[in-house]
């Protein structure tokens, strides 16, 4: 979504047997000035570099409005815990103050690390506002069953100058059964609002290097 079209309409997905549904703007009486947002990266992100911050546009946009936007990038190869204690350190850097609505959006994996730190720093956690999973694999995700083999080929290959090991946690933390007992066995606060949006494409929009995976 550019600056020049704020509507969200042209990215939804209308299903066949979808009900009939007025199209309107969705506006918001809240001021940017009074937002403070973590947008916490996805797996491997920091392997990528800087092309791989999510919503750069979007965040740029909120800045130019006054709002605080800081996008987190956590350990790209580090399992959730470890990546809970990076959420944390920089929202307590940012020291926000009390009349900022502090927002985390997890991308991806970073849904699971944010729902991790949530947990783990519940003094922080009674900051937050609302939790925003973008695409998030909340109870894992299957691939990460038939991941393990070629990820352990790939570490033999990966610069760790641009792409750090971290504690090695990152495809265990995506599996379906880790992350499904984390869930049952770790109540979260409720305190929080949770919001969850789901994502998918088509071929002609997926990037050649993902085109395995999407097909699966």
């Amino acid at each position: 979504v550019t600056s020049e079209d704020a509507s969200c309409g042209r990215w939804l997905w209308r299903l066949p047997d979808e009900p009939g549904s007025r199209t309107a703007e969705i506006g918001s009486s809240l001021s940017p000035s009074k937002l403070a947002l973590f947008i916490v990266t996805g797996a491997f992100s920091e392997c990528v570099g800087d092309v791989a911050r999510p919503f750069i546009v979007g965040a740029d946009r909120l800045r130019a409005e006054g709002a605080y936007v800081e996008t987190i990038m956590v350990g790209g190869r580090s399992g959730t815990a470890s990546n809970a204690r990076q959420i944390a350190a920089a929202i307590e850097r940012a020291q926000m103050p009390a009349e900022r609505h502090l927002i985390v959006v997890g991308y991806s994996k970073g849904a699971l690390d944010a729902l991790r730190f949530l947990f783990d720093f519940p003094s922080l956690a009674a900051q937050v506002d609302a939790v925003v999973s973008v695409a998030g694999p909340i109870y894992g995700s299957p691939l990460a069953e038939m991941a393990e083999a070629p990820y352990a080929r790939l570490l033999a290959r990966l610069p760790y100058d641009k792409c750090p090991p971290g504690d090695g946690e990152v495809i265990r933390s995506l599996d379906p059964k880790v992350a499904t007992e984390w869930l049952a066995t770790n109540p979260l606060p409720t305190s929080v609002r949770y919001y969850s949006i789901t994502g998918f494409t088509t071929r002609e929009h997926m990037a050649r290097s993902l085109v395995p995976t999407w097909k699966i």
